[in-house]
């Protein structure tokens, strides 16, 4: 979560896509960006969903909602970010071959990583906002309060 809020600051209007993917990411997610929205534009659509992203998941400590939107969310921007790496212009060291890669596509590699974190933090808020709801059913089923539920409370 902390790493999608730092990471945010990648595509501030300071430092700007331009500075780090190039000036035209040929990505399929993100090929429309700049004719759409400029370079400006782009930066302040991909910094502030990753902010975005990144408030979700925190408020996904409270709401499971919030989390499960937050981790999609996450999984959609890494997934934009990594179909960057194959069609990044020289990125890959000609010299050494094509798995030696150098600067921007060592760069996006950390969105591997952050890819994969991403489903993890999406299956886990699943399966707690399912467990939840199984738990919240049962106690409908039964009619009983949590109060009654847990038994007699011995007098002291």
């Amino acid at each position: 979560m902390v790493k999608m809020g730092t990471l945010g600051n990648r595509f501030s209007p300071g430092i700007g896509p331009v500075g780090r993917l190039g000036s035209h990411p040929e990505s399929p997610p993100f090929f429309w960006l700049y004719p759409v929205l400029g370079i400006r534009g782009a930066s302040w659509f991909l910094g502030g969903s990753e902010w975005l992203f990144a408030a979700l998941l925190f408020w996904g400590f409270w709401n499971k909602k919030a989390g499960i939107l937050g981790a999609l969310g996450c999984c959609f921007s890494m997934i934009g970010t990594v179909t960057i790496i194959p069609f990044m212009p020289e990125g890959w060291d000609a010299a050494a071959g094509f798995p030696a890669m150098k600067g921007n596509v060592a760069f996006l590699m950390k969105d591997v990583v952050l890819l994969a974190t991403s489903f993890y933090l999406l299956k886990q808020d699943v399966v707690r906002a399912a467990r939840s709801e199984d738990e919240r059913r049962q106690g409908r089923e039964v009619g009983e309060s949590r109060d009654r539920a847990a038994g007699p409370v011995a007098a002291t």
